[in-house]
């Protein structure tokens, strides 16, 4: 059987040009390239700015630290394929504030963090 049997909505389609590309899993997709989306780059940055908040309100504790830990190396882990070391960079030296780093480290080339 060479047919799928499928019925889109006439509504919810979207039919534009393969080079624009698709977005998936948090990257672009086009013919000859992948990068990481806008979007995936906004979220990590609200993810920093809340952390930064968080820690200098209060002293984070063991759970806290943790859980910092594990939302850092997700996003660091989906940029990881792609080519963002420049991005991580920045993201991590530049926006990050300087009282995680006395709790983290970074290793592997930015791909992972790790507390102290």
């Amino acid at each position: 059987m060479n047919t799928l049997e499928i019925r889109l909505h006439e509504k919810k389609i979207y039919l534009q040009h393969f080079s624009k590309g698709v977005t998936w899993l948090g990257a672009v997709i086009k013919p000859y390239r992948v990068y990481i989306a806008n979007r995936t780059k906004g979220k990590f940055f609200e993810k920093i700015e809340l952390q930064n908040k968080l820690i200098r309100n209060q002293k984070p504790s063991l759970e806290e630290k943790e859980k910092f830990r594990a939302i850092m190396n997700a996003y660091l882990g989906i940029f990881s394929h792609y080519k963002t070391y420049k991005i991580r960079q920045s993201f991590l030296f530049n926006h990050l504030s300087i009282w995680w780093w006395n709790i983290v480290f970074v290793e592997g080339g930015l791909k992972k963090m790790v507390l102290k």
